[in-house]
């Protein structure tokens, strides 16, 4: 764990499939309101897999932790895997002693996570929500088109966009 000593951040780089967020700071019970903030926001874009990367926070104190097994809950409510990546010794013992590691998985690598995460089997059927709009054909087709990709039919994307839409 660095000694950082500026304010508690957890930056974002959203993607699809994957989202990476970076807690950097103390993490203290204040603190802890911006983790489950930034987790939500996350989700509502539906990426199949939430990574922590908890290589940098500074631990205020080890309740504050229970936040991830907390965000997992919220995360497989609309089908999200949740992992912990590159924790520090330290860290990780204390993720290991609030039994974190019960419910939430945990890989000395983002790298690592993703190759277990490629491991695992597609969902056999995914669902968003669409709100009317103009925008509501193209997010369907979106979500078609990723649909088919992942699922390694591609080539029925077109065809299915058009039922669906």
């Amino acid at each position: 764990m660095t000694g950082f000593t500026g304010p508690f951040r957890c930056p974002s780089d959203e993607g699809y499939p994957v989202t990476v967020l970076k807690p950097r700071g103390l993490l203290t019970f204040g603190s802890v309101a911006l983790v489950r903030s930034s987790t939500l926001k996350a989700l509502t874009n539906r990426p199949d897999l939430v990574l922590f990367d908890v290589s940098e926070p500074v631990l205020g104190d080890d309740v504050t932790l229970t936040v991830f097994p907390a965000m997992q809950q919220q995360a497989a409510a609309v089908d999200v895997a949740v992992a912990l990546v590159a924790p520090s010794p330290t860290l990780l013992t204390a993720l290991r002693s609030m039994a974190v590691a019960r419910s939430v998985a945990i890989y000395p690598s983002k790298e690592g996570a993703l190759v277990d995460f490629a491991r695992r089997p597609l969902p056999d059927r995914v669902s968003q929500l669409v709100l009317p709009g103009l925008q509501a054909g193209v997010e369907v087709r979106a979500l078609v088109d990723r649909c088919c990709e992942r699922w390694g039919v591609g080539h029925l994307a077109d065809p299915a966009a058009m039922i669906a839409t």
